[in-house]
């Protein structure tokens, strides 16, 4: 237990602990469940039906904001605020957007929902007896629930409050509108600001042109994940070649690029499997799937499977049975996809677009290939074959170091004790 003023910790998160989406996060909540007297969990998942253990101390609420009209009209009070004018100034002569009525709408949007947010977060502090000044608020992404986390902390200033922020959080052009309201505002209340990649962190700094002193408030916190093997994998000595892809069948991910790419390949024999459903309809599933067999199933030296929606065990257990070559992810946008992390602690290496943080993670001609940005379908299919020429030798030392880059960089289980050991010493921990 800690040995602080913070006895509690509020924790907002997506999906933890429903849907296997942030199913890594369970190793980071266990370990910080054992420094509280009490966790409370705000997941913004309210559809999902499964639902992961949790440590006997959390408690886990279900809550995404309704925004009525009692809000909206509570929200144009901003229109008193100087907050809102700070916001449009840096709209027009910071970010150069211009007047953009998408944008202003977005920032009312924001601030409703953040209010909604901040009255539920009050409703738990009361239901629970909680001392506000004995709490940790900590926000998984930088979003709303931040906004109504720092809100409180304005009311009552001894609240603590951290937040981590990823990549359509941080990045404007992930916004639909191109935008990402009230971000400084945000930052300049909060006790720490954790960043999963350093391109986000530079990107942000840049951004809101944060000075040096300001800059003492933000760490790098990675991502990592628990490797179910913790041993590096040699090459399969099967002749053909494996390849995986994870990811949501949505345009940005560009699986129909991996298909038209593989079409290419005429002297080579390949096994490739995707794992991932499409998080808006069943349609573009199959569709896409539709497409592949008409590209891919006339090849014979092709074989393919789409395995849908996958649980990590089933994921890793694949893995493990399969031995893959190589992991394709070519989206157009990405943070740093744990799916990367995943196939590198099973010694696969990756090719991937140059976006977002992925140079953070794959290492050209070390771990795995960097694609430029927007590949076409010959760039992907050289790069496929560049590295099946690869001698057994080179291969493997492919694999070796992929393997070293999830050990030293990635691995969940030393992140995460990072991550406890930060927010201790924030807390101004004392044995």
């Amino acid at each position: 237990m800690m040995n602080t003023e913070a006895e509690t910790m509020i924790f907002f998160s997506l999906h933890y602990p429903f849907h296997f989406t942030d199913s890594y996060l369970d190793e980071e909540i266990n370990l910080l469940a054992s420094k509280f007297k009490k966790v409370i969990v705000i997941s913004s998942n309210t559809f999902s039906e499964e639902k992961r253990a949790v440590p006997s101390n959390v408690i886990v609420y279900r809550f995404s904001p309704v925004v009525n009209l009692g809000l909206r009209t509570a929200s144009l009070s901003l229109l008193g605020n100087p907050i809102f004018y700070k916001n449009i100034f840096q709209l027009i002569f910071k970010h150069k957007i211009g007047f953009s009525l998408l944008a202003v709408k977005e920032l009312f949007a924001f601030y409703s929902r953040a209010l909604s947010i901040r009255n539920f977060l009050e409703q738990v502090i009361e239901e629970q007896q909680v001392e506000k000044n004995k709490l940790l608020i900590y926000t998984y992404w930088m979003v709303e629930s931040t906004m109504a986390a720092v809100l409180l902390k304005k009311e009552t200033p001894s609240i603590k409050v951290i937040s981590k922020a990823h990549s359509q959080d941080v990045y404007f052009e992930r916004s639909p509108v191109k935008y990402h309201p009230f971000r400084k505002y945000i930052f300049e209340e909060l006790n720490r600001l954790f960043f999963i990649s350093d391109d986000a962190r530079k990107y942000f700094i840049k951004k809101h042109g944060l000075t040096k002193k300001e800059e003492e408030r933000i760490s790098i916190s990675r991502i990592g994940i628990d490797g179910a093997n913790e041993n590096y994998i040699s090459q399969s000595s099967e002749q053909v070649l494996r390849i995986i892809s994870v990811a949501y069948i949505q345009k940005i991910k560009r699986v129909d690029l991996i298909i038209d790419a593989l079409a290419l390949i005429k002297d080579v024999q390949i096994e490739w499997y995707h794992a991932g459903h499409s998080n808006q309809s069943e349609t573009e599933f199959e569709e896409l799937k539709k497409y592949a067999t008409e590209k891919l199933l006339p090849l014979l030296n092709i074989s393919f499977s789409f395995l849908g929606k996958t649980a990590k065990e089933e994921l890793f257990r694949l893995y493990q049975e399969k031995r893959f070559d190589l992991f394709l992810n070519v989206s157009e946008t990405e943070g740093i996809p744990v799916s990367m992390m995943e196939a590198m602690s099973y010694s696969v290496p990756v090719i991937g677009t140059n976006v977002g943080g992925v140079a953070e993670i794959v290492e050209d001609n070390v771990n795995g290939f960097l694609l430029p940005p927007y590949p076409d379908a010959n760039e992907v299919m050289q790069t496929i074959k560049k590295f099946e020429k690869l001698s057994v030798e080179k291969k493997n030392a492919l694999r070796e170091n992929a393997f070293k880059t999830w050990n030293t960089k990635y691995n969940g289980k030393k992140n995460n004790r990072q991550f406890v050991q930060e927010v201790e010493l924030m807390l101004g921990v004392s044995e």
